[in-house]
């Protein structure tokens, strides 16, 4: 039974992962020294990257922020969550630099610095999910491959999470491998059954041009009790956060539409 279930010895196999190459413990910063780093080193590092931008699905104008390094082990393309900005990721960009990979990371279309698409712009509206996936696809093609000869990896986080896997199914060549930290599956309907919520959600959208905020959603709410965070059990992370967005209000995102 047993060798039933194991490879044919003829079944190719794949050079033995260098574990030394990968980033580990040694090159993440620690959380506790953030707010001080931020205010020196990282957010200076973070500044000088090349900022830029391209047409995504629309003609809607989407911000990119490259980081190189020399000799790059790898080119990682950065995909944030909903409402996430990519300025939110500078920890994760400064890691992943000193770590030797250059990062090419993207403001999904109506968030971040990337355009919006209706007058108030804390609404991260989409007309369709589907122009996160081909916007992904546009700047991996245009942007990332004419700038870099090593392979392309994808991070992924939330809502990138479901454009990534979209994306791949879609384009299987675009990356040489795919992470995806907590990725958006499936949908918490809360209290409501599935059926019952989707009913729901299609009366709304039915009455409506997908323009309105959800039931219950809105602009922008500022987090201030740590103790109720449902995000992050990082206090450090979660001052930061807060400091960014009164640094820089114009990336705040509000509720769905």
């Amino acid at each position: 039974m047993f060798l039933g279930c194991r490879a044919p010895s003829s079944a190719p196999r794949l050079t033995p992962l260098d574990f030394d190459a990968l980033p580990g413990p040694k090159v993440f910063s620690a959380e506790a020294t953030l707010a001080e780093r931020w205010m020196g080193p990282l957010k200076a590092s973070h500044d000088a990257g090349q900022k830029g931008s391209f047409r995504g699905v629309g003609d809607v104008d989407l911000a990119y922020l490259i980081h190189r390094v020399a000799t790059p082990k790898a080119a990682v393309v950065l995909i944030t969550g909903r409402t996430e900005p990519v300025r939110k990721y500078a920890e994760l960009i400064d890691d992943l630099n000193r770590a030797g990979y250059s990062t090419y990371a993207l403001d999904h279309r109506g968030q971040g610095a990337s355009g919006r698409m209706l007058p108030n712009p804390q609404k991260g509206y989409v007309a369709s999910f589907d122009d996160y996936v081909t916007d992904l696809h546009t700047f991996v093609t245009t942007v990332v491959k004419p700038d870099t000869t090593t392979k392309v990896f994808l991070l992924a986080h939330s809502m990138g999470g479901a454009v990534a896997l979209l994306a791949v199914d879609a384009w299987p060549d675009d990356f040489a491998a795919v992470v995806t930290t907590s990725p958006m599956l499936d949908i918490n309907t809360g209290a409501f059954p599935a059926p019952i919520a989707s009913t729901l959600g299609a009366a709304e959208c039915g009455a409506s041009d997908g323009s309105a905020y959800a039931i219950g959603s809105g602009d922008f709410k500022e987090e201030v009790d740590f103790s109720k965070s449902t995000v992050t059990k990082s206090l450090a992370r979660f001052d930061w956060k807060r400091q960014l967005f009164t640094e820089s209000p114009e990336l705040r995102v509000g509720g769905l539409t």
